[in-house]
């Protein structure tokens, strides 16, 4: 019977310190990559860099653009991504999913985004008066025979007032 009481508590200190390594703090790196749009028709092709900060529930981005623009905002997961709608609504959202297929092909959207468990939304700002949209997930990956996770980045896209369309990539 001690043995699995005590059973018991190594599996709840477990679970505890599972959680709390989950709801701490993290850094990542971002690197957003013009597809379509002003950004895209550069020579050379610009790429821009930042961070991400915060816990797999809610944190910040941080960005710098063109110019040394600093684009920042919250980010918040929510539970299931939106279907596709009518991009006329003038809901800013709307227009998601298309980049999606812009930057990863079409159906893409449909096929690997909705339905993930771990998808992120943005609105960020700029200095400058930028603002953009931005949106990744976490895909589901299996882990090969080898032990190593497959997962490189997080894929994800974004979209500004400026026309661009950009691939995003979130990497340790």
């Amino acid at each position: 019977m001690k043995m699995i009481q005590q059973l018991k508590r190594t599996a709840l200190v477990g679970c505890c310190i599972t959680a709390m390594v989950t709801l701490c703090a993290c850094t990542a790196s971002v690197t957003l990559y013009p597809v379509s749009g002003p950004y895209s028709q550069a020579s050379p092709v610009p790429t821009f860099q930042g961070k991400i900060s915060g816990t797999n529930k809610s944190g910040t981005f941080r960005l710098t653009m063109a110019g040394g623009e600093v684009v920042t905002g919250p980010y918040a997961t929510i539970d299931t991504p939106p279907a596709p709608s009518d991009t006329s609504s003038g809901n800013p959202a709307a227009a998601m999913p298309n980049a999606w297929n812009v930057v990863y092909g079409a159906g893409y959207y449909n096929a690997h985004v909705v339905g993930s468990r771990l998808f992120v939304d943005a609105n960020l700002t700029g200095t400058n008066g930028t603002t953009m949209h931005l949106q990744f997930y976490v895909p589901q990956y299996t882990v090969p025979t080898n032990g190593v996770n497959a997962r490189v980045s997080d894929p994800g896209v974004a979209v500004d007032n400026h026309g661009n369309i950009l691939k995003v990539s979130i990497h340790a």
